[in-house]
């Protein structure tokens, strides 16, 4: 019984240490891996530096026009960068989309799909029925 006992826990320790080695290993392709992800990040933003510059400008005509949010300050509010705009229209939206393969103008629409469905926009957009 004690050897069967002696020969188990043995067992087990060998096994317990071959699987920290195993996590360790896994850690360490994970990191790997992250670092990777962060390099293609990277490379990926910094290939589109014009096309946001572009998108930027166009977003900022789109938010001052009768079709956008009609801001006559565009992407500047309260004498500031709208950066809740930038982020959620630029970053989340139109860059997500233009990473995944989207064209410009397929990025455009999603964004100006995704404005639309925001309460500010229904709001200035919703018809206005004549009260009698």
């Amino acid at each position: 019984m004690r050897r069967t006992l002696v020969v188990t826990l043995a067992l087990l320790s060998v096994l317990c240490v071959l699987e920290s080695r195993v996590i360790l290993d896994q850690r360490a392709r994970l990191r790997a891996f992250e670092k990777d992800a962060r390099g293609l990040a990277a490379s990926q933003l910094s290939d589109h530096h014009e096309d946001l510059v572009r998108a930027g400008r166009w977003l900022h005509e789109y938010y001052a026009s009768d079709r956008g949010l009609v801001r006559a300050s565009g992407l500047v509010q309260d004498g500031e960068p709208d950066f809740e705009g930038i982020s959620a229209w630029l970053v989340q939206t139109y860059l997500r989309h233009r990473i995944q393969g989207a064209s410009e103008t397929a990025a455009r629409t999603a964004v100006v799909e995704a404005i639309e469905r925001t309460p500010d926009w229904q709001a200035l957009h919703r018809p206005k029925w004549p009260h009698p």
